[in-house]
């Protein structure tokens, strides 16, 4: 009996594993936006070396937005998502929880005068 409760165990963590996908930007979307709005729970967005001008919503609920993982490929100091002043540069209006992971980014330049909104990463 425990030997089939642990296969069954195995089992679910590799179908698990095999569902989730690696959404690479700018290869496969060309927006950081565009990868997070394709990503399901589970999934991670990689992000290339470069200077991305994106005013980020994390995707609204009806998608599974918790459990996606923002990574970048080469850390802060080469990956920079940078909010030209039009906003904070993510916007989180949507439940996440500790499955939800955003690493490896320079944030920067987030703030919009019409609303006051500052920062880099908005979580309401």
């Amino acid at each position: 009996m425990r030997a089939k409760m642990v296969f069954i165990e195995l089992l679910l963590i590799l179908t698990t594993s095999v569902l989730a996908a690696t959404i690479h930007i700018p290869i496969d979307y060309s927006t950081i936006q565009l990868g997070l709005n394709a990503a399901q729970s589970g999934d991670t967005v990689l992000v290339a070396p470069g200077t991305y001008y994106e005013n980020i919503l994390w995707p609204e609920s009806g998608i599974n937005s918790t459990g996606i993982v923002l990574l970048s490929e080469s850390g802060p100091e080469e990956t920079i998502i940078d909010g030209d002043s039009s906003g904070s540069v993510i916007w989180i209006l949507t439940p996440v929880d500790s499955t939800t992971v955003i690493e490896g980014f320079t944030i920067q330049n987030g703030y919009d005068d019409n609303t006051g909104a500052a920062g880099g990463i908005f979580c309401f």
